[in-house]
């Protein structure tokens, strides 16, 4: 059974009830979150349908993380493509330049203007290079996992003076990265690589790219946050399943001449060039993690790059969702600045090991893998990818099929390009007296307008997701993150507070001293199931609703289920408008209250 004693500093509206009585179904009003500064109606997101109850005869789904169709930016969308077709004349024609025609092969690292874009983009949002840090402490061999000093292989060196452009690559989304990086750098196959460890509980289709990529009976789960009786840390747990890895006679490690040469990286003069392998993957969501909604804190990133660095890990983060944070309750203060990614941190060690020297071999231990799934629609199948280093951004282009296809989603990253580019912003005022209107300039990215929108919706409806979490689920219940109304709670174990993303982690009831009363992954069945009209009768049963069990976000493989799918649920805020979502959590805690009452034990749906 796992349960969490942390919760965040972070306070939620006050006014809901919480009482210990068994599901009294309060009239009471919800409390909207007000993200900061909140951004004036525009067309790329439209307003909400006219609120009506749901009928208890429509199912409701809170487990789908999709974004409702009115987040998708279709509008701008249509306006930027217009914008890049329109004059034919003005695209790039017959070149084999870094900047190319949307419709024909794409540079395999993308577009370089739209790199160039990304870049800048991403400085606004961390901040340069996020913190002016002195890093030390990098004690692994740079050249460990590297064959030769070709693309891949380090010759060219990774001091500060290489573009930032050149350590991006465009990939058509976050699913495709993960798959192309585990293919490209690792050698599971081999044994080289040895293992993969999964922060769970875990986005749970994320397991599966890895099994497809050879890593069957090779996956670790690390529990995020750690077990309330427990005394590590991530990078504690992290750092005490590579100790006892490490080799020796009894367990010795496959050399790196034989994880390499099936995969054509063994020789530098091969017309691929040398390659970096690692002997062990970290998979993780550092902010607001899928499903838990939690953010590591700045300490346990440190310490994962540092030990990752030691150890030969690479470290594959979803940083999907660090454009989407909400911002403070009360809409008062902005939210706090992002935290640095673990890429950076990574950049920072490697500039301090190297001093600034070229020639160094050291390609980086962390991709940061990113998506415009999240922001603008996953329809688009298109992202990027940020390396510590250009060797290892060359060597995620240089794949295969990559290189055969060129960019895999070209023609759709141009268009996100002009979403991307700032662009005058133009206001005719009126003048005084005679009429005239003068212009008002400034500067700004249409994506940004985008982004605030989504961010909007997103915590106005986990704002009143959250109250219901609190009125409708069993008492003791409780939402990872944001402490019951009238309460504080304090942050600590590796997290900061919680305040975006798509989800909400949810416990149902609270834990007991030996087992929870209740079954989350029963329950869920039950709730998908419905119940009978209430005249009586035997007509199509109602009040359905679909839930995601913790025990899906368990990491597949023997020793690894930590007992999510007893009391966890996750919640997705993105798909469902407010009232429906609310009112898919009270039906949730209709299908609690049956089971407490001992209905559909052991149901099948």
């Amino acid at each position: 059974m796992v349960s969490y004693i942390i919760t965040s500093s972070r306070r939620r509206p006050v006014g809901v009830a919480s009482s210990s009585e068994e599901y009294t179904e309060r009239q009471q009003q919800s409390h909207r979150m007000a993200p900061p500064h909140p951004p004036t109606a525009t067309a790329t997101t439209s307003s909400p349908p006219t609120a009506s109850p749901p009928s208890p005869i429509t199912p409701i789904d809170l487990l789908r993380g999709h974004p409702t169709t009115r987040l998708l930016a279709t509008t701008p969308f249509l306006s930027a493509t217009t914008t890049v077709l329109g004059t034919p004349s003005s695209l790039p024609q017959d070149s084999r330049s870094e900047i190319r025609h949307p419709l024909t092969y794409g540079p395999d690292s993308g577009n370089l203007d739209v790199r160039r874009e990304i870049v800048a983009w991403q400085e606004e949002l961390y901040g340069g290079e996020e913190l002016d840090m002195t890093p030390t402490g990098s004690r692994r061999s740079s050249t460990s996992g590297v064959s030769g000093g070709g693309p891949g292989g380090g010759g060219e060196g990774t001091g500060g003076v290489e573009p930032k452009e050149e350590r991006i690559n465009l990939t058509c989304g976050a699913s495709y990265g993960l798959m192309n990086a585990l293919v490209q750098c690792t050698s599971p196959g081999t044994g080289y690589t040895r293992r993969a460890f999964i922060v769970s509980p875990a986005y749970f289709l994320a397991c599966a790219i890895f099994i497809d990529a050879g890593f069957t009976n090779l996956l670790t789960a690390l529990p995020y946050p750690p077990f309330p009786d427990s005394t590590k840390t991530l990078p504690d747990i992290l750092l005490s399943h590579l100790q006892a890895d490490a080799p020796s006679p009894s367990n010795p490690h496959v050399p790196l001449h034989t994880g390499l040469s099936p995969i054509g990286g063994l020789s530098p003069n091969s017309p691929r060039g040398g390659k970096r392998i690692y002997k062990y993957v970290l998979y993780c969501v550092p902010t607001h993690s899928n499903p838990t909604g939690l953010t590591w804190d700045f300490e346990s990133r440190r310490r994962v790059v540092e030990i990752a660095r030691e150890w030969d890990v690479l470290v594959l983060c979803d940083d999907v969702y660090d454009f989407l944070s909400w911002g403070d309750d009360s809409g008062s203060k902005p939210p706090p600045p992002p935290l640095p990614r673990l890429v950076t941190l990574d950049r920072q060690l490697i500039l301090a090991h190297q001093n600034g020297n070229k020639g160094d071999n050291d390609a980086g231990n962390v991709i940061s893998n990113c998506s415009f799934s999240k922001l603008l629609g996953p329809g688009l199948r298109c992202g990027w990818q940020e390396s510590a280093t250009s060797i290892l951004a060359r060597q995620m282009a240089d794949g295969g099929a990559n290189h055969s296809g060129g960019c895999p989603s070209h023609f759709v990253s141009v268009i996100v390009g002009e979403l991307l580019r700032p662009v005058s912003d133009i206001e005719d005022i009126e003048a005084s007296g005679d009429g005239e209107k003068r212009k008002k300039g400034g500067k700004k990215r249409k994506i940004n307008e985008i982004i605030s929108g989504v961010k909007k919706v997103l915590g106005e409806r986990a704002s009143v997701f959250i109250d219901a979490c609190y009125k409708y689920l069993p008492p003791g219940s409780e939402v990872l993150g944001y402490p019951p109304p009238g309460e504080s709670g304090a942050s600590g174990g590796g997290i900061v507070p919680s305040g975006g993303g798509y989800f909400l982690w949810v416990s149902l009831g609270p834990p007991q001293p030996h087992a929870s009363p209740y079954d989350a992954r029963e329950i869920v069945k039950l709730a998908a199931q419905g119940e009978p009209p209430t005249d009586g009768g035997e007509g199509e049963l109602i009040n359905k609703v679909t839930v995601c069990s913790g025990a899906l976000s368990e990491c597949p493989g023997v020793g690894n289920e930590m007992g999510f799918g007893e009391r966890w649920v996750r919640i997705a805020v993105s798909w469902c408008e407010a009232e429906e979502g609310v009112e898919g959590i009270r039906r949730l805690g209709r299908a609690c209250r049956r089971w407490i009452a001992g209905v559909g034990r052991s149901i099948e749906v």
